[in-house]
């Protein structure tokens, strides 16, 4: 077991999911492997999710990792034979005993890529350099977290890439050296460009440029006319792709690296990226875990931890047994509820103690629950702890205090009751979703819903044949009923 540590990869996770437990989980984790072998990043990701370790997720989530995995090493290694075939990679071999390079190492290979733009007088790209990154002891002083607070683990850029910037014999000048401009590029299969890429490789580059710098010699230095400087460059880079790249023939491999690569300014990546990092995350990790707010919704499907926050979000009655409600949304509703404590609505139910321990003691219904309600997840939505939003307040609102808060909050309480399917009947008002959860059973809401359910126990398939012959009339119907247990249709 190694020391806890965050990873390029689960900085990416976080950018996509928004969860602070997710960080506080995978930093915090007893399952860690050691990364000696240098597959840090989505191998040793994927390899934990096709384990299953206890409060991980599903097989499905486990074969969608997987596929997304392949499909990137596909789309890698397309791209590194098309590089190869124009000559402008270069390969760096592993070292005999997987560690890392050191910054020295790095550098001294950075140097001996930069013979090849004598002759290119362009470009080269290199690959296969692997770090540990930096303490970051001076960042988190800087920003007022206490040394020692986060660790990272072994990095690995899929690319730097080397361009010349230009030949130090200006007239007046006494160095005749070149310098030579590094540029983190990461590889991914995806078509688009995404918030956890550009955090990714902001990452990288930070890396890169603490650990190289105190190598670099000083620019008004004369000792060395003809030294070669390597600098950071000025922004960092996804190469994405292509539509139907990855299933091309070989034959046309030599294209591959045709579609564009997409960059990303450095100067406006790094500043949010540096007090997340500095600031935000330390204060996350040296949480306890009961202090660390999430929320569990759609954009956590396939996280590794899901089947564990799904069991605490049925047990807590959080506002998570509420499908498709996104964290923005609940923070709103979170807030509505104490907009109404400031007007005097009383929303809190108090509990006695047998209802208490019937609560902790009702485990069994989760299961009927999970199948019943579609597209639960997790997330979080602050980093500092707040007050767990109980589904029984939210009902005793609507049910008794909704009418007061729209005479104060026309626009909130619209927003509030959209996004509960609030219903009237006469003078009660009521909400489906929170009758599901409260009950452990479905409810109708009648409202259209667009998302299909992930599992259920019952599945009902209605089939409509129009008769071509009328467009008006009904030729034919059929209705399906499909059972969890019995798959066949009765």
């Amino acid at each position: 077991m190694t020391e806890a540590h965050l990873s390029p990869t689960n900085l990416a996770n976080y950018y996509h999911n928004q969860c602070n437990l997710y960080l506080h989980n995978v930093y915090h984790r007893r399952d860690r492997i050691d990364l000696k072998s240098h597959k840090e990043t989505q191998t040793n990701d994927a390899q934990r999710q096709r384990q299953r370790q206890p409060g991980q997720s599903t097989q499905t989530a486990s074969a969608l990792v997987t596929a997304q995995y392949q499909r990137g090493i596909k789309w890698e290694a397309r791209l590194f034979r098309s590089l190869e075939n124009h000559n402008v990679l270069i390969r760096v071999p592993p070292s005999s005993d997987s560690t890392p390079q050191s910054p020295k190492q790095i550098r001294d290979i950075l140097l001996d890529g930069s013979k090849h733009l004598m002759e290119i007088e362009d470009h080269v790209y290199i690959t296969g350099i692997v770090f540990q990154s930096p303490s970051f002891e001076s960042e988190l002083e800087e920003h007022g977290s206490p040394k020692g607070s986060i660790a990272f683990g072994v990095a690995k850029p899929d690319l730097i890439k080397l361009t010349l910037i230009k030949s130090a014999n200006n007239k007046g000048s006494k160095s005749t050296g070149r310098m030579i401009e590094w540029e983190v590029i990461d590889v991914k299969s995806s078509t688009t460009l995404k918030s956890s890429h550009t955090a990714q490789i902001g990452f990288y580059h930070l890396c890169l440029d603490i650990l190289l710098a105190p190598l670099e010699p000083d620019s008004t230095s004369s000792s060395d006319p003809t030294q070669t400087r390597i600098v950071p460059g000025k922004q960092a880079t996804i190469w994405l792709r292509p539509p139907q790249s990855i299933e091309a023939p070989d034959d046309q491999d030599s294209n591959a690296d045709s579609y564009l690569p997409v960059s990303t300014s450095t100067s406006l990546l790094l500043p949010p990226l540096r007090t997340f990092l500095f600031k935000s995350l330390p204060s996350i990790l040296t949480s306890s875990k009961d202090q660390v707010e999430w929320h569990l919704n759609p954009a956590c499907q396939g996280c590794e931890f899901l089947s564990g926050c799904k069991k605490e979000t049925v047990q807590n009655a959080r506002l998570g047994m509420i499908p498709n409600l996104s964290i923005p949304d609940a923070k709103f509703i979170g807030e509505v509820l104490e907009i109404a404590h400031t007007l005097g609505i009383d929303v809190n139910v108090k509990k006695t103690n047998k209802q208490k321990e019937e609560g902790e003691e009702g485990e069994e219904s989760t299961n009927d629950y999970e199948t019943t309600m579609t597209t639960i997840t997790t997330t979080t939505t602050a980093t500092t702890a707040a007050a767990v939003v109980d589904i029984e307040n939210l009902d005793r609102l609507v049910k008794g205090g909704i009418d007061k808060l729209e005479r104060t909050y026309a626009p909130t309480a619209k927003r509030f009751q959209r996004l509960l399917g609030v219903q009237r009947s006469g003078p009660l008002k009521w909400s489906p979703m929170l009758d599901a959860a409260k009950l452990h059973k479905p409810q109708l809401t009648r409202n259209r819903v667009f998302t299909f359910p992930r599992s259920e126990d019952f599945a009902i398939y209605i089939s409509v044949i129009v008769d071509v012959a009328d467009p008006g009339e009904m030729g034919a119907f059929c209705i399906s009923i499909k059972g969890k247990e019995d798959p066949s249709s009765q």
